[in-house]
C-alpha cells in the first residue's frame, strides 16, 4: 500500500498506520514532485479534498489536482481509480466535487464513485465543522440549505464500502449513493450532536 501526503512527518505523527504502508512525500499541484510509486499499482483512492471553497483560485486548484493524480496513474498499470465524494447538497464544496468527478471520469482509467453523506467518526471534516459551530459561536446564521435533508453514515461503514468496490469490476464505471439509514436535516444533526456531548 503506497500513500501520498504532502508532508510525511506531519501524516506519520497525526496517523497509526497498520501494516505495511508506505508513505511519500509530495504535492499534487506540483504533479513532478511525486516519485516512487510502483508501476504495478492495481486501485488508486483519490482522497485529497479541499474545505476552502471560497479560496480565489479555488476551482483551478482543485482541477489540478485531479489532472496531476491522473496523470501520475497513467504512467503505471492501474485498474481501477476510487473517488469519495459527497452527495450534492446545493452549496460550493458539493458543486466543487461534481466537477472533480468529470475530471476523474474522463481518464481512461475504469472509476468507481462514492457519494456519501455527512460521514461520522473520529476526525471527521463533518464532525469538526459541527464541533466547531456548536462550541465556538454563540449565535449562527445559516445558509439555506442548513435545513435541507442528508443521510449521515458511519465512517466505519464508509471504510466497508471502499472495501467492498476495490477491485471488483461489477463496480467499474459505475457511481453510487451511500448513507446511513436516518434522513436528518443540517439542522438537526447540530442539535442531535449538542444532545450527546
Amino acid at each position: 500500500i503506497f500513500c501520498i501526503a504532502r508532508n510525511k512527518k506531519r501524516f506519520l505523527e497525526k496517523n497509526k498506520l497498520i501494516g505495511p504502508v508506505n508513505v511519500v512525500e509530495g504535492d499534487l499541484l506540483k504533479g513532478g514532485s511525486i516519485e516512487n510509486l510502483p508501476i504495478d499499482i492495481d486501485a488508486a483512492l483519490y482522497l485529497s479534498h479541499s474545505t476552502d471553497a471560497f479560496h480565489e483560485d479555488f476551482h483551478h486548484l482543485e482541477n489540478l489536482c485531479a489532472h496531476n493524480f491522473i496523470s501520475i496513474l497513467k504512467k503505471t498499470d492501474c485498474q481501477q481509480l476510487i473517488y469519495l465524494s459527497s452527495i450534492n447538497y446545493d452549496s460550493p464544496q458539493h458543486s466543487k466535487e461534481l466537477s472533480i468527478e468529470h475530471r476523474l471520469k474522463s481518464s481512461s482509467i475504469p472509476h468507481t464513485i462514492l457519494r456519501a453523506g455527512p460521514i461520522i467518526g473520529p476526525e471527521s471534516t463533518s464532525v469538526d465543522i459541527i464541533r466547531n459551530l456548536s462550541k465556538k459561536i454563540p449565535v449562527i446564521v445559516t445558509p439555506h440549505w442548513f435545513n435541507n435533508p442528508c443521510q449521515p453514515i458511519a465512517l466505519q461503514n464508509v471504510l466497508q464500502y471502499l472495501e467492498a468496490v476495490l477491485g471488483n469490476k461489477k463496480t467499474f464505471n459505475q457511481e453510487f449513493d451511500i448513507g446511513g439509514p436516518e434522513v436528518l436535516s443540517f439542522k438537526q444533526l447540530l442539535l442531535t450532536y449538542l444532545k450527546v456531548t
